[in-house]
């Protein structure tokens, strides 16, 4: 059976379209003269030449190639549906996952080494917009003035706590998990709370840095803060004072450097920024209450984390008389 494209260009090759003088009627097709001659209009060869061109007109070579485009077309669609590897199949499904970009270049500096990048709930609870600010670097207080930059007032020191929430957060054991965490070594909220069987405790990572940047801020002026407290100025204040603001200072020097900025400064260039209100938002709706949080006591059959006697000390442990002559081991799991 002739195929219907066959058959189109067979079609296309009617004595309509022929040239003249492609056939002569011959009474003695034996005289080679005449089929040489120039009254033939076309040598013997050029016959075969020009019947073979016009079975397949120039037309038909187009619809050949239109056809061939649509088997690769369709063949491309078809192989792309195809289910892909694991690799890429699991690389689809999370850039369809909220602040994908964001997971991939969250960075976590921790103690622990394993645990994972971009794996903060809130990454997956709330959208994170990026947006373009120009960063203010100048010297000279602008106008109207930043109040974070102000001297100490009511004003100023509500502003500053609205930035931060120290309060703790509720992680469920998946989350605890995908955190790199062994939920059998974190705080578990009490049941009677109602946040269920296999809840934990968390904090937000940026409320503690800003806690400790309005900590070196106060410092900034102790007389104001502290005067009344220690007329003696920074000497003449406690060890755990001392400690706080030397853990606040280093705390924040090691989140500076883990994330190590790249961008090149240039006094007021414009940077990338997340949407602090979104981490702020999230952090209202999520928080738990910290005051019962403080008051918490380990429950029986958890497990026993070891202070050592210094984080006792300068927290006003108050040591029985037994305890006072104790060899204390200062290598306790709470320092």
């Amino acid at each position: 059976m002739i195929p219907w494209w066959a058959r189109k260009a067979l079609k296309a090759v009617s004595p309509a379209v022929r040239p003249s003088g492609f056939y002569r009627p011959l009474e003695d097709h034996d005289n080679k003269e005449e089929l040489d001659s120039p009254a033939m209009g076309l040598h013997g060869d050029n016959i075969r030449g020009a019947a073979k061109d016009n079975l397949f007109p120039k037309s038909i070579y187009g619809f050949i190639f239109l056809n061939i485009g649509f088997f690769l077309l369709s063949s491309s669609l078809f192989l792309y549906s195809l289910p892909p590897t694991n690799a890429l199949y699991e690389d689809r499904i999370q850039m369809r996952s909220k602040n994908y970009i964001l997971k991939q270049v969250s960075m976590k500096c921790t103690c622990d080494e394993t645990v994972p990048t971009g794996s903060a709930p809130i990454l997956d609870e709330s959208s994170i917009r990026i947006a373009s600010k120009r960063m203010d670097a100048t010297l000279v207080q602008p106008k109207p003035p930043v109040v974070y930059r102000e001297e100490p007032s009511y004003e100023v020191d509500k502003a500053w706590q609205e930035l931060y929430d120290t309060r703790p957060v509720p992680l469920s054991r998946s989350q605890v998990l995908a955190m790199g965490k062994d939920p059998e070594q974190s705080v578990q909220v009490p049941v009677e709370w109602g946040h269920g069987n296999e809840t934990y405790f968390g904090s937000v990572d940026v409320f503690h840095q800003i806690h400790c940047l309005d900590t070196l801020r106060r410092e900034a002026h102790f007389e104001h803060y502290y005067g009344k407290h220690w007329p003696g100025g920074y000497n003449d204040t406690d060890e755990f004072h001392k400690l706080h603001l030397s853990h606040c200072i280093y705390y924040l020097l090691q989140n500076i450097m883990c994330q190590a900025n790249t961008d090149i400064f240039q006094y007021r260039p414009p940077v990338q920024r997340l949407s602090y209100s979104a981490v702020k938002d999230w952090q209202s709706k999520n928080a738990l209450d910290e005051e019962e949080f403080v008051k918490l006591k380990r429950p029986e059959g958890y497990a026993y984390r070891k202070m050592s006697h210094k984080f006792k000390e300068i927290h006003g442990w108050e040591f029985g008389p037994d305890e006072e002559n104790w060899e204390w081991d200062d290598d306790g799991d709470i320092a």
